[in-house]
């Protein structure tokens, strides 16, 4: 369950119901399940770890990070469940079972938009390249699954390279998120997210 005692998760969740609003959850009546797909917000939850005190002030762009991560990770799994052909995500109903698989995809792509929007607002092209190079990482390690291992059995090695690509990307980029100006605690940061 979300907890608004934590300052970052409450201004993410604020921000998410209003850009999920935007992508047409409003249209397709399911605003009041839209904790049921955005999850626990691990991400965010790490960035606040991370941030400590004071981040409003040292991290202008944090709640904008996080929520065009949430937006990615929420498309990611509409888009996961489809392909997979999973009827339940987190006990309930599939979007895609609620409506069809093509609205699950296309709810999906409005999601990635409204993300990248997020970002582009913020006016912050370092923020925005970092994102859009850890999604483009995501989406080229599932492609390769998809295309390539699907029905295989894969050493302990793959497994971990296709979780460090699927899983590992975003949590990277929460963490870079946290760093500010410093790329050498950027990168270690980075490489923490990735290991998480």
């Amino acid at each position: 369950m979300w907890s608004l005692d934590e300052p970052l998760v409450s201004s993410v969740i604020i921000s998410l119901r209003a850009r999920m609003a935007d992508a047409a959850f409003v249209r397709l009546g399911v605003t009041d399940t839209i904790q049921q797909f955005t999850g626990k917000l691990l991400r965010t939850r790490l960035a606040q770890t991370l941030a400590g005190e004071g981040w409003r002030r040292r991290l202008p762009n944090l709640v904008q990070s996080c929520t065009a991560l949430e937006l990615i990770h929420t498309a990611s799994l509409f888009h996961d469940d489809v392909v997979d052909g999973a009827s339940l995500r987190r006990g309930k109903p599939a979007l895609w079972r609620m409506f069809t698989p093509s609205s699950a995809v296309l709810v999906g792509d409005l999601l990635f938009c409204e993300a990248l929007s997020v970002l582009i607002e913020t006016g912050n092209n370092r923020l925005y390249r970092q994102f859009n190079e850890k999604v483009k990482e995501v989406c080229e390690v599932e492609a390769l699954q998809e295309l390539l291992l699907r029905g295989k059995r894969c050493d302990v090695e793959t497994c971990i390279k296709v979780a460090r690509g699927k899983t590992g990307p975003l949590f990277a980029f929460a963490a870079t998120a946290c760093a500010g100006d410093d790329t050498e605690l950027e990168q270690a940061l980075e490489e923490a997210g990735y290991r998480i």
